[in-house]
């Protein structure tokens, strides 16, 4: 390149760019001042068509969809009748029923909030106000505290009807001194150290009266009873409950005489002068409180002593 021609070119171009950045500077110079005020515009930003508010053309009709090609199209593919009625019924269903929607959550993360379907009011008739009195000054209520009821009292439980009592006790053992056997009965005593009575739940408890030991008279034939005495007795756990109890007593035989053999080997009888022992039979016998009766004996004694 000529050095001269070079030379003249950078000298214009520096000329150009000095004088644009002087338009520049008046420009700015010239703006600043009306960008702080405010920007009035003449120009119209308003429409010029005429605002139109009649009704909108009728737009084109819906075509009405029939469920029931549903059912059509299941008996072209070969299902039977019934199944492609019941498959229309659920497309129906389905049809009917709400359309699930997305609630989004809170901005601390918690569960959405559920939507409930509240029914929409009935529109109704609204009457046609009439002409209002002027109110009148009136006193305002006196503001008062509502009076709270008490607390209701507790109640007792329900527990229903109690059970029946429709078992017979049990008398598990009865011992004797002395006892049946063995040997002769030498004596007009026979004590019952212990009795053991049983009424398992529900019991509906025993009394001492109803506890009682007897033997058969060997003349008359006749009962003769004898009452019991406590020992030990208790409920298992209450009223209702099992109950168990121990008993004691005796038995004094009285009116009879035996008079020794008299070479007679055959049974001896009982009479008012037997001859020989005679049988003595004894039984314990308990009743609850529901009447019903348990019995142990008869326990049979050789009688080989007089008992006046």
């Amino acid at each position: 390149m000529n050095p001269r021609r070079g030379g003249r070119w950078w000298v214009g171009a520096s000329a150009v760019f000095l004088a644009l950045l002087g338009v520049w500077a008046i420009a700015v110079w010239q703006l600043y001042p009306a960008a702080a005020g405010p920007l009035t515009l003449r120009l119209g930003l308003h429409s010029r068509l005429q605002a139109d508010y009649g009704p909108d053309q009728p737009g084109p009709s819906l075509a009405v969809l029939r469920l029931s090609i549903v059912e059509d199209v299941l008996r072209d593919l070969g299902f039977s009748g019934e199944e492609a009625q019941a498959q229309r019924e659920g497309v129906e269903a389905a049809m009917g029923a709400p359309v699930p929607t997305a609630t989004a959550r809170d901005f601390e993360g918690g569960a959405p909030f559920t939507a409930t379907l509240v029914p929409t009011a009935t529109p109704t008739e609204t009457p046609i106000p009439t002409a209002t009195p002027v109110p009148t000054n009136t006193r305002r209520p006196t503001r008062t505290t509502p009076r709270t009821s008490p607390p209701p009292a507790p109640t007792q439980p329900v527990t229903g009807e109690p059970a029946t009592d429709d078992e017979d006790p049990e008398i598990r053992s009865m011992d004797m001194v002395p006892a049946p056997e063995p040997g002769p009965l030498e004596t007009c005593t026979i004590r019952i150290t212990d009795m053991w009575v049983t009424d398992d739940a529900p019991s509906s408890g025993i009394d001492l009266s109803d506890v009682v030991f007897k033997y058969e008279h060997p003349i008359t034939g006749t009962l003769i009873y004898f009452p019991a005495t406590l020992i030990s007795d208790g409920w298992t756990d209450g009223p209702g409950s099992g109950y168990y109890a121990h008993y004691s007593g005796s038995i004094t035989i009285t009116g009879v005489e035996i008079t020794a053999p008299t070479g007679s080997a055959g049974p001896m009888t009982a009479a008012p002068a037997c001859t020989g022992p005679v049988s003595i039979r004894i039984w314990g016998r308990v009743a609850d409180n529901a009447g019903n009766y348990a019995y142990s004996g008869p326990h049979t004694f050789e009688l080989s002593t007089s008992c006046p």
